[in-house]
């Protein structure tokens, strides 16, 4: 039988059973999710570039974690008038327990940032409400859009996690890959980008 301190301990070391997530939602662009392409020469439906689905950063993540997940890919940073119409259906996947994880800002081209943004906020403070919220940088690194991510991110009680060294790192074997016929899927993460993705968001998972 378990003494009281040993169950104190036990709970020092594993955390508190409340503040552990029973399943994760994932919501970003490509790197989260893009369905097959032939014109790019991008035949999956998971996170891009990754060698296979279980090998995407949000995939690794649930598995280390034992958890079931749900990834969508939203249009925010070219469309969020249409991306918000696109937001109940993915809300009601949120439930008590769940984790979530936004992934987005590398293609905030055709919209400026202060339109991003304003976007951003509205859809971190609707997937905050009740649940722990991770929210990741830019992979290219964008300075002006990741003040914008982090801004919106901490406003409502989420965590920042920075993965923009990530691509420039001179250890990352995915910059001389020629996996994939075209170089807009060359350059996002593979095998080795998806797995530093994947330990920065487990980080912050485990540590909050």
């Amino acid at each position: 039988m378990r003494t009281a301190a040993s169950l104190a301990l036990l709970l020092l070391l594993t955390g508190c059973a409340d503040d552990r997530p029973t399943n994760l939602v994932f919501v970003g662009n490509s790197i989260t999710l893009h369905g097959p392409t032939p014109s790019i020469g991008w035949p999956g439906d998971w996170g891009m570039a990754a060698p296979s689905r279980n090998e995407d950063y949000s995939h690794l993540v649930a598995s280390r974690l034992n958890l079931p997940l749900s990834v969508n890919n939203l249009s925010i940073e070219s469309d969020p008038s249409a991306a918000m119409s696109e937001m109940p259906a993915i809300l009601n996947k949120v439930g008590p327990g769940t984790d979530v994880v936004l992934e987005f800002g590398d293609n905030v081209h055709v919209i400026s940032p202060e339109t991003f943004g304003a976007a951003y906020d509205q859809m971190a403070a609707s997937f905050a409400k009740g649940h722990a919220l991770i929210c990741v940088s830019t992979f290219w690194e964008n300075p002006d859009v990741d003040k914008v991510i982090k801004a919106g991110c901490e406003a409502h009680g989420g965590h920042y996690a920075f993965i923009g060294d990530i691509f420039t790192n001179p250890a990352n074997p995915d910059r001389q890959s020629t996996a994939y016929s075209d170089w807009m899927v060359n350059v996002h993460p593979q095998e080795w980008g998806h797995a530093h993705i994947a330990e920065r968001v487990l980080l912050l998972l485990q540590d909050r």
